[in-house]
């Protein structure tokens, strides 16, 4: 591969570091005319010392929230269990799931695009079990955690072996 070439591909993933090798070679043969294997593109992409690795979601616990979380266990290790559920809600993204970047070194934490279409999952567990899992699409606030809790929580509590 030339060492034009070369360049305009290091310059591509710059631009674009989520672009995949087989856009890389469409692109070369739509604006350049190149015919270039996909396998010589990934030869040159190693070359430059690059790899596709996973982006980082965010920060994860800190040290600080971390000893938080065990001063509460340790303070609430004396409770009884079988009484309470647990209840979480968790929002999934699409298109938002592991994105592969081109990068040299340590893994990226990309600027992602919003909005981004979602669905919300709700749930509880306890000692005793689970509740029904429930999916929506709107946001969850206090209004709809009171229906959500009076349609699945109150109605399943006594149920749970």
């Amino acid at each position: 591969m030339s060492k034009i070439i070369k360049i305009s591909l290091a310059a591509k993933l710059r631009k674009s570091p989520r672009v995949s090798v087989r856009k890389i070679a469409s692109e070369f043969q739509v604006t350049q005319g190149l015919d270039i294997s996909r396998e010589s593109i990934r030869r040159t992409i190693k070359s430059m010392r690059l790899s596709k690795k996973v982006s980082i979601r965010g920060p994860g616990i800190t040290p600080q929230n971390e000893r938080a979380r065990v001063d509460w266990a340790k303070k609430h290790r004396n409770i009884h269990w079988h009484q309470i559920i647990f209840t979480d809600e968790c929002s999934i993204w699409l298109n938002q799931g592991r994105i592969r970047m081109w990068t040299r070194g340590e893994r990226p934490t990309p600027k992602i695009p919003q909005p981004s279409p979602k669905v919300h999952i709700w749930g509880g567990i306890s000692a005793r079990g689970a509740t029904p899992v429930k999916a929506f699409k709107h946001n969850f606030n206090s209004e709809h955690c009171c229906n959500v809790s009076n349609e699945v929580l109150f109605q399943t509590a006594d149920t749970i072996p």
